[in-house]
């Protein structure tokens, strides 16, 4: 089975941390926009072994890269053994503050 989702860019036109949650993640209250900019994100299941293709040479290893990130922590937390491979074409600015990172990883889970 293949997958191609989009991940879409967004804008804080807001931010602002409100204090410290219990885990230790940080209380938001934003306002954000989203923009028509996204990366490409394709995940193929049911192959042998595991894999990441990022065309962004700056992205990474793939145990630094929130999609596969994801990808992995979503088969240890299911049990699902299958095999996978994630290609992300990438167009919202590495380190742009676009959300680029998070918006894979939640294309990959909506993929997967």
């Amino acid at each position: 089975m293949v997958a191609r989702v989009a991940a879409h860019a967004k804008l804080n036109l807001s931010l602002r941390i409100t204090g410290r949650t219990e885990n230790g993640y940080h209380a938001l209250h934003t306002l954000f926009q989203l923009v028509a900019l996204s990366d490409s994100v394709t995940v193929r299941v049911g192959v042998h072994g595991r894999a990441l293709d990022c065309d962004a040479p700056a992205a990474g290893p793939a145990e630094h890269n929130l999609g596969w990130r994801a990808a992995v922590a979503f088969c240890e937390a299911t049990g699902w053994d299958t095999g996978f491979e994630i290609a992300i074409e990438k167009h919202i600015p590495i380190g742009g503050g676009m959300g680029g990172g998070s918006a894979d990883a939640a294309a990959v889970l909506r993929a997967l």
